[in-house]
């Protein structure tokens, strides 16, 4: 039987570790400047005219015990007393140290040397791991689960860092030059919720043992969504991947890194996928378009030599759809009165193209249409082997991601335009770089709240209707009779 694992609780007269570790002696104390002999015995000093400081931590074997039984702490608002950023410090052994030092752990949000005495036995930091955290408590993603910090006999803190360090840079963040924008979610210091256990042996043997996990992936964490529970096991990885996927895409292509939101988290996806629901909808059309589902792996859009992964086929089709979008107004959303948040959301976006949207991946996924066997046959310019300009189809499995998404943004555009389409519509502007090669200088968008790419400079305002092919495509389609063509290709694949 597992042993009941005893929380302590806090009381006004009980000694916190805070306390427990002022009584003893600190495990990285200053070491006493050196003399130089050959100036009178005066310290050495650095050229800013202060002697260099030096912190010297003290093996393990030696230092004073702390915590010599296990316990576990609980700071919970529940129990009268959360964690803030003041005991986060105290648990660490925060010390701001003297701006020249070359001795100290990280520079802090408010530019100061930090020093941590009770993190000795810890792996190095990963400051932009505790600056995502940071962001996912500022804006409130951070949820208690029961995993705990981890102190060891003599308080050092063994695990939990980044946790702890990125609830202090929440709380500097907070109360810094954006101040008023944190306003609305955190009316005070801020406080959460956390375990910290504390007495674990600190020997190599229990040390090496420390988050020898996998960590979860974002594909792992959709896969345990409520939303996917009706899919087989196989079919929610594959959806999972989809939306991982989908979802960094269209965080990029919509400019959402910004100074509060700078790190895609898990949390950060999960809340944007809740506000942008046709998400899943995307990502559902191009699974089923793709050949995914219990009749095998996904071909038709994603498969070798066609036209782009699945994911990012879901990150586009939702652009499209909403490609009447105004993106001003989606990106500086009115605040919501229950909320008090300005959060991007699906609220006001115009979704009047989702259809023809649908209908044009479901043409792409049939690949028999002429539009669809012209847009095959467009190139690209590359330099060959002999230095000579030659041409490679989109397709080609050797085309950059980049060269990908710019042709299908381009391909929906001459889709939505209703013109007959010829090779001189699809056509992307290239100019030759300084490394021989050449680079592609329009910005690729699908419209709307889509901010595209960023070339070296904008293509010339050219009508490149005017190289049009004189070859197929007298006899292509309208847009009428492409969503009529959609229709009947849906229909053949379910009654197949």
């Amino acid at each position: 039987m597992p042993q009941k694992t005893e929380v302590v609780n806090e009381t006004m007269d009980q000694a916190t570790p805070e306390q427990a570790g002022s009584e003893v002696a600190t495990t990285a104390a200053p070491e006493a400047p050196k003399k130089d002999k050959a100036k009178g015995g005066k310290p050495k000093q650095e050229k800013g005219g202060k002697a260099k400081e030096k912190h010297k931590v003290i093996p393990r074997a030696q230092r004073p015990v702390m915590f010599p039984k296990f316990d576990v702490r609980e700071y919970t608002k529940a129990k009268g007393r959360p964690m803030t950023a003041e005991i986060a410090k105290e648990i660490l052994g925060w010390e701001v140290v003297d701006k020249k030092s070359e001795d100290y752990h990280f520079t802090d949000q408010e530019g100061n040397k930090i020093f941590l005495r009770f993190n000795a036995g810890n792996r190095p930091l990963n400051e932009s791991w505790a600056l995502a955290l940071a962001y996912d408590i500022l804006n409130r993603h951070w949820r208690f689960n029961g995993e705990t910090v981890i102190r060891g006999k003599s308080g050092d803190t063994l695990s939990g860092q980044h946790r702890l360090i990125g609830l202090v840079f929440a709380e500097q963040i907070r109360t810094g030059k954006n101040a008023p924008h944190w306003e609305a979610l955190w009316s005070g210091p801020i406080e959460i919720d956390m375990l910290v256990a504390e007495g674990i042996e600190e020997d190599d043997a229990t040390l090496r043992t420390l988050d020898n996990t996998r960590p979860r992936t974002l594909t792992d964490v959709l896969c345990t969504e409520a939303a996917f529970q009706k899919y087989g096991i196989k079919q929610r990885k594959e959806l999972g991947r989809m939306i991982d996927y989908c979802l960094r895409f269209l965080w990029k292509r919509t400019g959402m890194k910004d100074t509060f939101h700078r790190y895609m988290t898990h949390s950060e996806a999960l809340a944007f996928m809740q506000r942008h629901p046709h998400v899943l909808k995307a990502v559902q059309h191009i699974y089923e378009e793709d050949g995914g589902g219990e009749k095998g792996e996904g071909t038709r859009i994603s498969g070798a030599g066609k036209w782009v992964g699945a994911g990012y086929a879901a990150g586009l089709l939702y652009l499209m759809g909403s490609s009447k979008s105004d993106i001003d107004s989606y990106t500086n959303p009115k605040m919501d009165r229950t909320t008090g948040l300005s959060e991007r959301s699906e609220k006001g976006m115009d979704w009047s193209l989702w259809e023809q949207a649908c209908d044009f991946w479901t043409l792409l996924a049939g690949g028999e249409d002429e539009f669809v066997k012209i847009l095959h046959s467009v190139t690209r310019p590359i330099m060959g082997e002999s230095g000579k300009e030659q041409a490679r189809v989109f397709m080609d499995a050797a085309c950059s991601l980049e060269d990908k998404l710019a042709h299908l943004a381009k391909a929906w555009e001459v889709h939505l335009s209703g013109e007959k389409p010829t090779k001189g519509l699809f056509k992307l502007h290239y100019e030759e770089s300084d490394d021989g090669g050449f680079t592609l200088m329009e910005s690729a968008s699908c419209g709307g709240i889509d901010e595209g790419t960023n070339p070296a400079k904008k293509s010339p305002e050219k009508d490149v209707s005017e190289e049009e092919d004189k070859g197929p495509g007298a006899n292509d389609p309208s847009p009428e009779e492409i969503a009529s063509m959609a229709g009947s290709i849906r229909a053949a694949r379910s009654n197949g």
